[in-house]
């Protein structure tokens, strides 16, 4: 098995300083959280890539506001995703449809995702 190198690159303060802060709430190193961003993008495909490159070469953060915004969107919804297909595997249908009022309804959905 291949063991992992150090690689080395250079970013501006503000981009330091939000890797810090994502590395202190998650309890984690700068450098963990740095490999781990990397490890996403670099699954990405080439046309993705040249995306990226072309929306960075345009210098407006605006835009790269909007897009940070629709990634956060899709990586909360597979997260839901990722839950809602747990709770599909756990729940009997048969259970759900006896529920009959909406207190019935609220106290099992509690149930269902307090370790979700």
């Amino acid at each position: 098995m291949r063991k992992g190198r150090t690689i080395s690159t250079y970013t501006g303060a503000v981009v330091v300083e939000q890797i810090d802060r994502v590395a202190k709430l998650e309890n984690r190193s700068r450098s963990y959280i740095t490999g781990a961003a990397i490890k996403l993008m670099a699954g990405l495909p080439p046309l993705v890539w040249s995306a990226l490159l072309q929306l960075q070469g345009q210098g407006n953060d605006e835009n790269l506001g909007i897009l940070h915004q629709d990634i956060a969107r899709a990586f909360l919804h597979y997260q839901y995703r990722l839950g809602q297909r747990a709770l599909e595997t756990t729940v009997d249908p048969d259970f759900l449809n006896a529920l009959t009022t909406e207190d019935e309804i609220i106290h099992a959905a509690i149930a269902l995702t307090q370790n979700v």
